[in-house]
């Protein structure tokens, strides 16, 4: 019998629009109860309660009526059966004027409470980092009243809810809160260690897009003005349409420095400015006047996302390889972006996707750009990995060469002509050790021309190129003396510029050529002597 008095009485309310609570039935989302009319004439609480008005039904889940600035009143009514007070929640952090007329006990009396981002967070009856007013039990069916206004986007999606149910209210919606935000605040940290040890500015436009993020979404939610700004209203109404100019500008100089669009894609790049220059000037402008700076930023949006989603596209087409991660990104954050803004300008009635839309999406977006900077690392790191296994293999070869060879080779600085590095023959033929040799210069090792009293020619003027050979006679550390012939041509060497310098023995051809020269006389000398 009990069960049946409760669903005829539920029935009941509901066809008379009724909000029945009972212990059972907490909480009770109250949008489809609403009667609501927009307000032109401002109407006090004496005038609505005429028969004159008309009154509209809701019959949704979700009251959006995108941005306005009209002022809405709306009325339900609740039988409360139940054994407890009861709390009506508004839902919606960022209405400036809210109005609650209860039912004061005396006859056609109401009381008021007064609410919104436009007083101090201590000006609330309940400390909550949503509109919460308290309705106290009685008996019978009392019918409320709200007057409610906002320049920012006007959805709601009210409930009503026993006092002892607010833990459980927390418990929905709460751990959600704080899972987006130690996701963002984790990727944020990540970038932040890795913009540490690299030092490239593309981590500052991922951190400053995450950063905002968390601001935007702190101030939407409701937290900033909780913990951050209590006192200052004026805070709250700039700093969500802040941090969404922030974000746009971050995406902008992130797509720039990661795509190189400066060098590769200038048409994009030129497209991309566009939209950052529009979001400076409505960021300056929030500073000032949230509200305005709030409704274009969202406009802006709708024109920022397609851009750089057309963008990426196009890199990805031309086989860009980080641009298949800002693919992958835009693809949820894209359709997730779109639906929420046509959310809060009321074309779509989904109050999900207003609450947790640019959440999901933002969220989504975060991690995708930070695994398209950790693939670049990677990508540089095997790339980094070839080139040594390139350079290994070139090192072998340049050693095997270096060493096997026939004719001396010495390494020489440009600079200051001092042997770096000398093979094994070039040792030989000083009949010294590598370490007697390296930091020396040939200079020191060779005997002067006495018979043309020159100077040692010195290695510089082969750095020029195609200098011609000469020859000089070189000390060994024996004390014997042999002539070498030396060429020398300018090499890079692991980076660095250098001579590299050949000195062949010519020793046996000199004493060759000596010998010939000595018979010569010596033929002469006869003929000479045999005409006598």
């Amino acid at each position: 019998m009990k069960i049946l008095l409760i669903s005829l009485m539920l029935f009941s309310g509901i066809n008379e629009n009724i909000i029945v609570i009972n212990n059972d039935t907490s909480p009770v989302k109250i949008t489809k109860y609403i009667e609501y009319f927009e307000d032109t004439s401002n109407a006090g609480i004496d005038n609505i309660q005429g028969n004159d008005i008309k009154w509209q039904r809701s019959g949704k889940n979700t009251l959006n009526f995108g941005f306005t600035h009209s002022v809405y009143w709306f009325r339900f009514t609740v039988e409360n059966n139940s054994d407890s007070d009861l709390l009506l929640d508004i839902n919606n952090t960022t209405l400036n004027s809210i109005e609650f007329y209860l039912p004061s006990g005396k006859e056609a009396g109401y009381t008021v409470r007064h609410a919104g981002d436009k007083y101090p967070f201590y000006h609330r009856q309940i400390k909550d980092k949503n509109f919460v007013f308290l309705i106290p039990r009685r008996s019978g069916r009392q019918v409320y009243y709200l007057r409610m206004s906002t320049t920012y986007t006007f959805v709601l999606s009210p409930e009503i809810f026993m006092v002892k149910d607010v833990i459980e209210r927390d418990n929905r919606s709460i751990p959600g809160f704080w899972l987006y935000y130690g996701i963002m605040a984790a990727l944020l940290l990540y970038n932040l260690f890795i913009f540490i040890s690299l030092r490239e500015k593309v981590y500052l436009s991922l951190m400053t897009i995450i950063a905002s993020w968390l601001l935007s979404q702190f101030a939407a939610n409701g937290y900033g003005f909780m913990y951050l700004w209590p006192d200052s209203p004026r805070i709250q109404h700039s700093a969500h349409a802040f941090a969404t100019t922030m974000i746009g500008l971050g995406i902008g100089t992130y797509i720039q420095q990661l795509l190189e669009t400066r060098k590769n894609f200038r048409v994009i790049h030129r497209l991309i400015w566009v939209y950052m220059i529009m979001f400076m000037f409505i960021a300056v402008a929030a500073i000032f006047t949230g509200e305005w700076a709030t409704r274009y930023t969202t406009l802006c949006m709708l024109y920022a996302t397609p851009v750089s989603f057309i963008s990426v596209t196009y890199a990805m087409a031309k086989g860009n390889r980080p641009a298949r991660f800002l693919f992958i990104a835009y693809s949820v954050d894209f359709v997730t972006k779109v639906l929420t803004a046509l959310s809060l300008h009321g074309v779509v009635d989904n109050y999900f996707l207003t609450v947790w839309g640019i959440k999901v999406g933002s969220a989504w977006f975060a991690i995708m750009l930070s695994l398209a900077l950790a693939d670049r690392i990677n990508t540089f790191r095997l790339s980094l990995i070839e080139s040594n296994r390139k350079l290994e293999i070139s090192e072998e070869t340049y050693r095997s060469i270096f060493n096997g060879t026939g004719e001396g080779i010495f390494i020489i600085d440009i600079d200051s002509e001092k042997i770096i590095d000398a093979n094994h023959t070039g040792c030989s033929m000083f009949m010294a050790d590598h370490e007697e040799i390296t930091g020396r210069t040939l200079e020191e090792f060779a005997l002067p021309d006495r018979a043309m009293l020159k100077s040692f020619p010195g290695l510089q003027r082969f750095s020029r190129g195609n200098a011609a050979p000469f020859e000089w006679e070189f000390k060994r550390n024996t004390d014997t003396t042999f002539w070498v012939e030396i060429s020398a041509n300018p090499v890079v060497i692991r980076g660095e510029k250098r001579l590299m310098a050949v000195v062949r023995d010519i020793s046996e051809r000199r004493r060759f050529e000596n010998e010939r020269e000595q018979m010569q006389q010596q033929l002469i000398h006869s003929q000479k002597m045999e005409s006598v």
